[in-house]
């Protein structure tokens, strides 16, 4: 497991981040609209490279700080058998999400709905996910789509 002092100025970023992100959602949703795309595919790409250059990463983060004993069992046994495949299509879920999230109407909200499910998934692992930055971020995510899809529904427009 790595040290509180390797983890915690990232840790403390990401949160500090997410709570930004879910304030700009307030008050500038469109902003956060394009934030959130830029999170969803970078991240996506990010998770492709990391497998690709250190795929063990993800057990070693992963496993030992998991908080439900059902995600771990989850993480050193299905996940670790099928590492190539589960942390493609982590990745690619990302991308998916961002790429959703920059159209409108029904994907879009598919993409809020994708996204929001995706950041709840991570709640469980506790540290390794910076949580609670993904509950701010699920919450940032959704206060956008409702502020956003609201102008639209009040201009007669689409988000």
């Amino acid at each position: 497991m790595l040290p509180a002092s390797e983890y915690m100025v990232p840790y403390l970023l990401a949160n500090m981040i997410s709570v930004g992100l879910a304030v700009i959602a307030y008050v500038w949703p469109s902003l956060a609209k394009k934030l959130f795309i830029l999170f969803f595919l970078s991240n996506g790409i990010f998770c492709y490279i990391l497998y690709s250059l250190r795929p063990e990463a993800y057990v070693e983060v992963f496993g030992e700080v998991a908080v439900l004993e059902i995600y771990r069992r989850f993480i050193y046994g299905f996940f670790v058998q099928n590492l190539a495949t589960v942390v493609k299509l982590i990745a690619a879920s990302q991308i998916v999400v961002g790429i959703l999230l920059s159209t409108k109407g029904q994907f879009f909200s598919l993409g809020v709905l994708g996204g929001i499910t995706f950041l709840i998934v991570l709640i469980p692992l506790g540290p390794a996910s910076a949580f609670p930055a993904t509950v701010f971020m699920a919450v940032g995510l959704f206060i956008m789509f409702y502020k956003t899809t609201r102008k639209a529904d009040q201009t007669g427009g689409v988000q």
